[in-house]
């Protein structure tokens, strides 16, 4: 997206200050499907893609997906039991591995 810029430090580090302040667009289709897509490209880590989407989880639906330093500010501090298997189909999503039952919580 970024073409010629895309390698400079300045702008990989803007891409942070962007996407983390404006967590309710990560649920915009366009939004959502080029970080995937980014993601499958090699451009963008998949654990950095995983921060991106669970600031809009837990900031926007009150509750982590993706066990992130964020699960911090959600009442029950994780990912709920309940949500499971939106977790796992999230992870996969962005080529991650599930999270383990240990990190489950119930609400």
């Amino acid at each position: 997206m970024l073409g010629k810029y895309g390698e400079f430090e300045a702008v990989k580090g803007a891409l942070f200050a962007v996407m983390l302040h404006a967590p309710e667009r990560m649920n915009e289709p366009e939004v959502h499907d080029m970080l995937v897509n980014e993601v499958k490209e090699g451009r963008l880590r998949a654990q950095v893609c995983a921060l991106f989407f669970d600031k809009y989880w837990t900031v926007c639906k009150r509750k982590s997906m993706y066990n992130t330093a964020f699960k911090a500010w959600t009442k029950s501090g994780g990912v709920l039991l309940s949500d499971k298997q939106v977790s796992d189909s999230l992870m996969r999503e962005i080529g991650l591995d599930v999270l383990p039952d240990s990190v489950f919580v119930n609400e």
